[in-house]
């Protein structure tokens, strides 16, 4: 082997064949943030492998180099952030740039509104959106239903400012869901969503109403069909009035009542009772 061979070094693999599609998948951002530092060279190869990233996650604390994250990335098939203080011209700006998104996991980041989020709407490929705690407006609700049909997973937990009809026109116009979660909601009662809902998507599989106000427990009948798991509160039948007028005001299930259900073949959960089902198993095997 001659000595030129000895002198070749990471700069002199192809771009996007090898350093693009298959390093920089492996390095943190912080890795690529040091990289770009070394010199004029690195910094445009940094730059390119930056550009290349599908799939950026950020939380409290791991924010990154947002100004140089929001002029690379133009690839991104995944963005998710958990508790940031990004601002919504940011999301907006970050949004924009990557309109071939197919998952989009937005949790209790303050700052964050609908109003950030409204590139969405052009992003016609979303499969998965999760946004929890998040001030969503109607307007994006109707628009992003109206131009986007392919969502399986939709989870508006907590989340608050729309409207009872605002969700029924976007539930009404993707039948496509297997997965929604509606739990947390207070501000309404969600029993006519629930309607829209069976009446519009048929490969449900999941369900999530959990301490939502649900008025109407009888439209859960409705998804009366093989395969599909419904997450509910439940409450102690034998409770006295004063719970039984909590479990109204916050729409619990009785016992009895999940009997009912389940001879309609609905799968009912809660989270509650498994965990403690989980703790009394744990202590019998120790």
């Amino acid at each position: 082997m001659d000595n030129a061979s000895y002198s070749r070094s990471l700069l002199d693999l192809p771009v996007a064949d090898i350093l693009v599609d298959h390093v920089a998948p492996y390095l943190t951002r912080e890795d690529l943030t040091t990289f770009r530092t070394c010199s004029r060279k690195c910094k445009e190869l940094a730059d390119q492998m930056f550009a290349g990233i599908r799939k950026l996650v950020f939380s409290c604390g791991n924010e990154g180099p947002i100004p140089l994250i929001l002029q690379t990335c133009r690839q991104l098939r995944t963005i998710e952030l958990y508790h940031v203080t990004w601002s919504n011209d940011q999301v907006h700006q970050l949004m924009s740039n990557n309109l071939l998104l197919d998952t989009v996991n937005i949790f209790k980041c303050k700052q964050i509104t609908s109003r950030g989020l409204v590139p969405l709407i052009a992003c016609n490929k979303i499969q998965h959106l999760q946004l929890v705690h998040v001030d969503i407006h109607d307007e994006f609700l109707i628009e992003f239903a109206n131009n986007n049909k392919n969502l399986k997973e939709a989870n508006f937990g907590e989340c608050f400012n729309f409207s009872v009809e605002a969700l029924q026109h976007f539930f009404h116009n993707e039948p496509e869901l297997k997965h929604i979660e509606i739990d947390e909601l207070r501000d309404f009662d969600i029993s006519p969503i629930l309607i829209t809902i069976s009446q519009s998507c048929f490969n449900l599989k999941y369900l999530c109403v959990y301490n939502s106000i649900l008025r109407d427990t009888d439209v859960l009948k409705n998804f009366a069909r093989p395969g599909v798991v419904i997450n509910i509160k439940f409450y102690d039948d034998d409770s006295d009035d004063s719970d039984n007028e909590m479990a109204n005001d916050n729409c619990g299930i009785t016992w009895s009542y999940a009997k009912t259900l389940r001879k309609f073949k609905i799968q009912v959960e809660d989270e509650e009772y498994e965990e403690e089902r989980m703790v009394n198993i744990l202590r019998m095997l120790w």
